[in-house]
């Protein structure tokens, strides 16, 4: 009876065969393959990277020359003041909305506009956005995408009121009290 049991004990496999020994032996596969990778196939792809990077920059420094702080030269310079753009803010907006009427609204924008925008075309701009704003109902603000689209509306009104003078509307903030 005593030989039964020990055979009984033997037959079965022990907790390092079935547990410890899969993961043992994963972990040192997964090793070996993560350094095989690391060091022939990353290592020399980021070294040419790094080559690469430092003849560009000992290229732009030769051509630069001495004169590394300016940016851009006096021709670049004269080419780009006819780009000027200019971000103007426009006087905050403070409205009850349409619907629910108990509820105000505070909108601050500011708009980027080309050098030939004049003062009162941005007047015209911002009475054309109160007048637009005031008509809006809190369900159409509601979501992500009412916001998108309200943001494009008074966009598209900025460009038709300054007759294409305005090319950007950033939305500074939007408080509901």
């Amino acid at each position: 009876m005593a030989a039964k049991d020990k055979t009984k004990k033997n037959t079965k496999p022990g907790i390092v065969k079935t547990m410890i020994l899969p993961v043992v032996i994963m972990l040192a596969v997964g090793g070996g393959v993560g350094f095989g990778v690391g060091s022939f196939v990353l290592a020399p792809r980021m070294e040419a990277a790094q080559e690469q990077a430092a003849s560009d920059a000992d290229t732009t420094a030769e051509a630069n020359g001495a004169d590394t702080e300016n940016y851009a030269t006096a021709d670049q310079k004269g080419a780009l003041d006819g780009l000027a753009q200019d971000i103007v803010d426009l006087e905050p907006i403070t409205v009850n909305l349409a619907v629910p009427a108990d509820v105000l609204m505070r909108l601050q924008i500011a708009v980027e506009t080309s050098s030939i925008v004049s003062e009162g075309t941005l007047n015209d701009v911002h009475q054309d956005i109160l007048a637009y704003v005031r008509q809006l109902r809190l369900d159409q603000l509601r979501s992500p995408n009412g916001y998108l689209r309200i943001r494009d509306d008074l966009l598209r009104r900025a460009k038709v009121r300054s007759e294409g003078g305005v090319s950007k509307l950033y939305i500074r903030t939007l408080v509901f009290e």
